[in-house]
């Protein structure tokens, strides 16, 4: 503490209101009581880190109240603090020391101050737009998986027309033209190879219609 003359009729103020262990997003302040009204009161404020001596003086009321609230945040670390009443040049002796501890619950980008609530805040909103940003991503990739499934389900109802409309057709060619080879030979009886022929044809015909209708069948299960 700084050395300075004393005058009796100038007491030690009494420093009764202090933030002692508070972090480096909150503001430093003190208070307490003076000898009297109107007297200078001297407060300082030491780094015991780096040895810097903050010094500031308030005025005390007419029942001799003093408040000093600092206008900035404080470094994290150690601190000192003491008082001295000043009048007329004269300085009482200090008050007791008290000290004060800064501790670090907030980030500092040059003059920008973030509070760890805020960090966590942030941290928050961003998993929260990432998680946001996978449901979206997911939710179009199944749109366009069930769009290219609907294609695809459309391609494939469109071969059964194809194969049952070929079949249709190619049956219908065969039994018109055996059809016509029984109309020319009315007149001759077939023979019993040419029956046994005709029968195989005829009974290959359905085993190919059944064959597919049970191939489509399976394939609308599939789909359902």
């Amino acid at each position: 503490p700084p050395q300075s003359s004393q005058n009796e009729s100038l007491s030690p103020p009494i420093i009764s209101t202090v933030s002692r262990n508070i972090s480096n997003d909150e503001i430093f302040y003190v208070g307490g009581k003076a000898s009297g009204p109107n007297l200078g009161i001297v407060i300082y404020l030491q780094n015991l880190s780096t040895g810097e001596t903050f010094e500031q003086t308030v005025i005390s009321d007419a029942n001799g109240n003093w408040f000093y609230r600092h206008d900035s945040f404080l470094q994290s670390g150690e601190y000192i603090l003491w008082a001295q009443e000043r009048f007329a040049g004269n300085a009482s002796p200090p008050s007791p020391q008290v000290k004060i501890t800064v501790i670090p619950t907030a980030f500092q980008f040059g003059s920008s101050r973030l509070s760890y609530e805020t960090v966590y805040a942030l941290l928050s909103a961003v998993l929260f737009a990432i998680a946001l940003g996978l449901l979206i991503v997911i939710f179009v990739i199944g749109r366009r998986g069930n769009k290219k499934k609907r294609l695809l389900l459309k391609e494939v109802k469109e071969a059964e027309d194809s194969i049952r409309q070929g079949f249709a057709v190619l049956k219908r060619d065969i039994e018109a033209e055996l059809a016509t080879v029984k109309k020319a030979r009315l007149s001759k009886a077939l023979s019993a190879e040419e029956k046994e022929k005709e029968t195989r044809l005829l009974s290959d015909l359905e085993k190919v219609e059944s064959y597919i209708g049970k191939e489509v069948f399976d394939i609308e299960k599939i789909e359902l």
